[in-house]
Parts: C-alpha cells; sequence; structure tokens
C-alpha cells in the first residue's frame, strides 16, 4: 500500500472588513508608474477626471 501526502499546508483563512469610502471629497490619490508606455499620460487624465468629478483634493505620481 502507498500513502500519498500533500505537502500544501492548510491556511487560515482571514478576512479585512474595510468599509469603503463615503466619497473621494478632499481625499489625496496616488498611483505607482509601473513604467508602462504612456502611464505618465493615463495618469494625468485620471487625476484631472477625479478632481473634476469626484472632489479629489491631490493626485501624486511616483
Amino acid at each position: 500500500m502507498i500513502r500519498v501526502l500533500s505537502p500544501v499546508g492548510e491556511t487560515a483563512a482571514t478576512a479585512l472588513h474595510v468599509p469603503p469610502l463615503p466619497d473621494l471629497e478632499g481625499k489625496t490619490v496616488g498611483f505607482i508608474d509601473n513604467r508602462k508606455t504612456n502611464f505618465d499620460h493615463l495618469v494625468g487624465l485620471l487625476g484631472t477626471t477625479l478632481k473634476m468629478k469626484f472632489g479629489v483634493a491631490q493626485v501624486i505620481h511616483r
């Protein structure tokens, strides 16, 4: 008789329950550059849209 063992251990599932933000008014939003072509242009457009439509105070792009 051959006994097969699994090397995969059991993991305890943990759920993180964080309530969503009610809105983005006055918040700071950050984007991390992934070095993809035209990412800086995309972030510029997203930042402008977030400020105009959702009242974001500041957009940081690094």
